[in-house]
């Protein structure tokens, strides 16, 4: 087709859009470019998937899509959403584009549409298993963390639990022993009430 340029817009599903421009003719292409998808995005759902700007009947529409500064808008839809827009500059030959290069244009519209949404899902996925990734390994960080302390509440519960049965122990010991002296009859003669409190002692 030998367009003077050629002006790509991906539409991300983060809202983004992107801009890519290939300049055919080596000259400086108008920065307006960059601002195509801005003056046109209005009337996108007036256009035919493949329009040439020539081609179009309403006075305003085709004002707008003029204003663009393109020669022929494709749509890249797939199952009616928009993945991107194309635009094509005047041909390098003068010559207008014909209904066999809008046919070229719309089929070839298609394969790249599909190209499109199976990079953006691509990258999707990508940044999807780097975010995941980041979340397991701050959550790891957070469990070893919480291990670790863990780990330390075990160790104080124990030493708390030693230094307890210790101190229980002692007077523990002391008052088993008065019980035995008691009881062996050291203290005087034991009756048979008391022997048996003392043995539940």
């Amino acid at each position: 087709l030998a367009p003077s340029y050629v002006s790509l817009y991906i539409m991300s599903a983060h809202g983004r859009t992107h801009h890519y421009v290939r300049n055919l003719k080596g000259r400086h292409t108008p920065r307006h470019y960059k601002q195509q998808l801005d003056i046109v995005k209005d009337i996108l759902a007036e256009l035919p998937r493949t329009t040439r700007v020539s081609d179009i009947t309403a006075f305003e529409t085709r004002q707008i899509a003029e204003d663009s500064g393109a020669q022929v808008i494709v749509q890249l839809m797939v199952k009616g959403e928009h993945v991107g827009v194309l635009f094509f500059g005047e041909r390098q030959n003068g010559l207008p584009y014909s209904e066999q290069d809008t046919q070229l244009l719309s089929t070839t519209a298609d394969e790249l549409a599909l190209a499109i949404q199976n990079g953006l899902r691509f990258d999707e996925i990508k940044s999807f298993n780097k975010r995941l990734r980041k979340e397991v390994s701050s959550a790891t960080r957070e469990l070893r963390h919480s291990n670790a302390q863990l780990h330390k509440i075990d160790e104080v519960k124990d030493e708390f639990l030693s230094i307890a049965s210790h101190q229980l122990r002692t007077p523990l010991t002391s008052v088993k022993g008065y019980i035995s002296l008691v009881l062996d009859g050291d203290a005087g003669p034991v009756n048979a009430q008391q022997r048996q409190l003392l043995d539940e002692a």
